[in-house]
């Protein structure tokens, strides 16, 4: 990851500024809609989800960081009781230089920090995860202020212990939460500030 992003670093420098800029405006703010794809032992009885994200991205030139909170609703395959994978995340984004004023091509990493939940009638279980995410996509400028991002990432989780907490009694017990890895889908909204 290191790598990767002292090599977009790089990148960013030697871009020409006239064709890089992700947003007029060095601040904006995102709300995006996600559809996640998750596989792995952490995830085996799990659905398919959704859910959304909102981020705050500085953009000073083809190299921007954005930063905010992610959150996806799933339900399982053993019972009605519904999962909920949250947290925020850090994502540092290079945009591809091109000669149109209206779509600019994108690559990104994501490091996010994710808890999952999942709460019945009798028991709520609790992970921490940390998660590393690769991805692109393509920004659609709609004005001087507004962009559509449309993108995708595939990543990997690795989580610490599942601690199963007893409503009943408040006993605990801690089991292993395994690792799993993602696809996620989102489209959404950027407007400059």
């Amino acid at each position: 990851m290191r790598k990767s992003l002292a090599l977009a670093c790089l990148l960013a420098s030697a871009a020409p500024r006239g064709l890089s800029a992700q947003s007029a405006q060095r601040f904006s703010v995102q709300g995006s809609a996600l559809y996640a794809n998750l596989m792995g032992d952490a995830y085996a009885k799990l659905n398919n989800g959704i859910g959304g994200e909102a981020q705050l991205r500085y953009t000073p030139g083809a190299l921007s960081v954005g930063g905010g909170l992610q959150w996806t609703h799933h339900t399982t395959t053993i019972g009605t009781a519904p999962m909920s994978l949250y947290g925020f995340f850090i994502e540092p984004r290079y945009v591809i230089p091109t000669r149109s004023n209206t779509l600019a091509p994108y690559l990104s990493l994501r490091l996010s920090v994710l808890k999952q939940r999942i709460s019945d009638d009798q028991f709520i279980g609790k992970a921490t995860g940390l998660t590393d995410n690769v991805g692109g996509g393509i920004l659609f400028r709609l004005g001087s202020r507004m962009n559509v991002d449309i993108g995708g990432s595939f990543g990997y989780t690795i989580f610490s212990s599942l601690v199963l907490t007893d409503k009943t009694n408040g006993t605990t017990t801690t089991g292993v939460a395994g690792t799993g890895s993602n696809l996620i889908l989102r489209t959404g909204l950027a407007v400059g500030i």
